[in-house]
């Protein structure tokens, strides 16, 4: 099913082409989360950049859902759940005479609200293998319609966090000289949140944190650190520290042998629609996953 949202003053059809109409450059999803329970509603908005710094062009997009059977979208962006399942919402610029463009988000329906959620942190790679119940986190940058990924350190907890892409900064450490044997799949994979100089290239040296879009309330977070390659800590010493929404979790570990890895648990109130894990204070701080728990 397909719809029309008229925004501008432009009319959706095959209407002329006015004069002053501005290129399309890009479209941009938000959602209000990326689950909805059966039966529920979720809102989807969208926008149609024009040249940075220049005019904008008329807002006016279609939606379309993969699937309608399983969640159908207004012409309005509203989303109605009617099945448990995954479908893929999409807009597409209408503005006339130019070529269209589109951006997608992925909803999931759920019988129930969801009350835990899991991230392993490891690469892109078609031989990965996830562990079961995680969901890969593969080092993109923070997107609105994803609802998660990584923006700047400098930016993090402030209202406009810069996205930044650190997937070059993704390991799995399998099949490397010097990997510690019998870990669980968790605990081979990691992010680097803090390259600097250390990481070899390609890499971003900045530092990094992650966001995780959630609705405002308390929630139990456990995060993992560690390097199952014992190599590394001559090549790259580590003094990892953890961060969740700006509460010291795990201050300074530095592995050994003996101990690679840190998991810590703690709960903390988001405020601000975004919980922010980040490794300020510390040095190339790697992190394996995380399991977030809503607080009843």
């Amino acid at each position: 099913m397909i719809a029309c949202l008229s925004l501008g003053l432009m009319a959706c059809g095959n209407t002329p082409t006015p004069t002053n109409v501005v290129a399309v450059q890009s479209v941009d999803i938000t959602l209000e989360g990326n689950v909805v329970v059966l039966g529920g509603t979720l809102k989807a908005n969208a926008r149609v950049n024009g040249v940075a710094g220049g005019q904008q062009p008329a807002q006016t997009v279609l939606w379309s859902s993969s699937d309608d059977n399983i969640a159908s979208v207004n012409s309005n962006g509203l989303i109605t759940a009617h099945a448990v399942g995954t479908v893929t919402i999409t807009a597409t610029s209408t503005v006339p005479g130019y070529t269209s463009k589109s951006a997608q988000a992925t909803v999931t329906v759920s019988a129930v609200a969801p009350t835990v959620f899991r991230f392993s942190f490891r690469p892109a790679t078609s031989n990965d293998i996830t562990p079961p119940g995680y969901t890969p986190e593969n080092g993109l940058a923070y997107s609105a319609a994803r609802g998660y990924g990584w923006v700047t350190e400098a930016t993090a907890r402030t209202p406009t966090p810069t996205p930044l892409d650190i997937s070059v900064n993704a390991r799995n450490r399998r099949g490397n000289p010097g990997v510690a044997v019998g870990l669980e799949e968790r605990q081979y994979a990691l992010i680097h949140l803090q390259c600097a100089s250390i990481c070899r290239d390609p890499k971003v040296s900045a530092s990094a944190a992650w966001e995780y879009k959630v609705p405002n309330g308390n929630y139990t977070v456990t995060v993992g650190v560690g390097d199952a390659d014992t190599s590394t800590f001559t090549s790259g010493p580590s003094e990892h520290v953890i961060n969740v929404e700006g509460k010291a979790l795990i201050n300074k570990f530095v592995p050994s042998k003996e101990n690679l890895f840190r998991e810590a648990t703690t709960t903390v109130e988001v405020s601000d629609g975004l919980l922010t894990i980040d490794a300020v204070g510390g040095t190339n701080t790697k992190i394996n996953y995380v399991i977030i728990s809503v607080v009843k």
